[in-house]
């Protein structure tokens, strides 16, 4: 397209269109521009944003790390508590049986020193029993060898003194 020219009332029309054209390109020009120091600053924004994000996975992955190696440790300490659990039952089973023989045995160990008590008193009475027939059956037998004692013991007495 030509031109336009001055002088002429298309022409100065034309360039009225023009002059407007170019306030209107000139004004969206720096709204552009203002558009793009818009688009700067939020694209700056952006970028902080998605470093912060990645510091936040980077920190979120790092803590779930972190909590997946506790409920490990955890898991292992529940099962040990759960094994330690079992080993106390059986300890007390087992201390109940203990407790359970000994208190056989102190039963049986009372039976037999109570049997061993009476069988002392036993003992004693048989032989008080024995030494009192004893007695009684020399009494009885010097009773009815009474002189003839008398001579032994006389024999006795003289032979001793002889000597």
């Amino acid at each position: 397209m030509a031109n336009p020219r001055p002088d002429d009332a298309a022409g100065l029309a034309a360039i009225s269109d023009q002059a407007e054209r170019l306030e209107w390109l000139e004004q969206e020009a720096a709204a552009a521009a203002e558009l793009r120091e818009t688009l700067r600053e939020r694209m700056g924004e952006l970028e902080q944003l998605h470093r912060e994000l990645t510091a936040v996975r980077l920190d979120l992955e790092l803590k779930d790390a972190f909590a997946l190696e506790l409920k490990t440790v955890a898991q292992a300490g529940d099962e040990e508590a759960h094994r330690l659990r079992l080993e106390v039952q059986e300890l007390e089973r087992s201390l109940a049986e203990a407790n359970g023989a000994v208190a056989e045995l102190n039963r049986a160990h009372a039976e037999a020193l109570d049997a061993r008590q009476r069988a002392e008193g036993e003992i004693v009475a048989m032989r008080s029993r024995a030494g009192y027939r004893l007695v009684l059956k020399a009494s009885a037998l010097v009773g009815r060898l009474g002189p003839i004692a008398t001579c032994v013991r006389w024999v006795a007495r003289v032979l001793g003194s002889s000597r």
